[in-house]
């Protein structure tokens, strides 16, 4: 199938899908408007780009033959988009496909539609909801996020290096993404984000490098006063010592009930805005939040200090 034939699959699965579309991958300019099933009328930012030469080269060549080859694999089960984003099947042809020579030097969005239209190529035409977003760090060592067109899909985000792959975090209820990213030797911070609700949070992970392997060292999913809906994280050294965090009372939902009750009583009401400030301070394998308060405070104690 064509580059052109593919592009007309893909904008006439987007208009057929049973629900909203939040499409990856697109440009900015609104190409076409149409009626959604809940009545709606959706403007998509889909205007598939000419990638004609590209498609033909790597296609054409004997790797990105292997890539078709194992996204063909996929059985396109009902739990399809549930099992994309961690299949090994798909997993592998990523790992072969930011290998194969001059794929580095396409620019990021003509690379991520590429890759779709391999999808196409190995027969999933009835998916095209599937997206991916590829950062490329350096070499052959990207940020790949795997996710589907509905806001109550999983996604995945893995990090990529050479032949190897690691998971780095999931999203259970919606889109996941990297907005930022930070090498330093053999350490590796990112940050992302996770839309599983109406309001987004920002998470943090510590990757270090161990042979010719990545292993997540540290995640802020685990931590309680990591309070970041509807806020930011930044960097406030070069050398992943020190993280800035900010959210709203939204990203309470990581608090048990006591202490979030106690919160929501002393700031007045639970949409108060972004209300929560934190530093994260590097601690050996982690990060800790910069604290003066006493060994031994309560879970309410500390987040009221963040407050402060």
């Amino acid at each position: 199938m064509s580059p052109k034939g593919i592009c007309l699959l893909l904008i006439v699965s987007a208009i057929w899908a049973p629900f909203r579309l939040v499409l990856a991958n697109v440009t900015p300019e609104c190409g076409t408007c149409v009626e959604s099933f809940g009545g709606e009328a959706d403007c998509l930012p889909f205007k598939c780009p000419d990638i004609s030469a590209s498609f033909d080269k790597f296609a054409g060549s004997q790797g990105g033959k292997d890539v078709i080859g194992l996204l063909s694999r996929v059985e396109n089960a009902e739990d399809y988009p549930d099992t994309i984003i961690e299949n090994e099947n798909v997993m592998q042809a990523m790992s072969l496909f930011i290998r194969l020579p001059g794929i580095g030097e396409l620019p990021k969005e003509e690379r991520e539609w590429l890759f779709r239209y391999f999808t196409v190529k190995a027969d999933w035409e009835k998916e095209m909801s599937f997206g991916v977003a590829m950062n490329r760090v350096n070499g052959d060592l990207y940020l790949v996020d795997f996710h589907t067109a509905a806001t109550t899909q999983p996604s995945s985000l893995y990090v990529f290096d050479g032949s190897t792959y690691t998971k780095i975090a999931r999203g259970e209820n919606g889109m996941i993404g990297v907005t930022d990213f930070k090498a330093k030797g053999n350490e590796l911070g990112v940050i992302y984000y996770r839309e599983n609700s109406s309001h987004p949070e920002k998470d943090f992970a510590l990757l270090e490098k161990e042979k010719n392997e990545w292993f997540v060292r540290w995640n802020s999913f685990q931590e309680s006063e990591w309070i970041s809906a509807d806020g930011d994280v930044e960097y406030l050294a070069d050398d992943l010592s020190l993280l800035a965090v900010t959210g709203s009372c939204f990203g309470l939902g990581r608090v048990e009930e006591t202490a979030r009750n106690k919160i929501f009583a002393v700031i007045g009401r639970q949409d108060a805005g972004i209300c929560f400030t934190s530093i994260w301070e590097r601690k050996g394998g982690g990060y800790v939040r910069k604290s003066k308060l006493p060994a031994g405070s309560s879970l309410y104690e500390r987040l009221r200090e963040m407050v402060d």
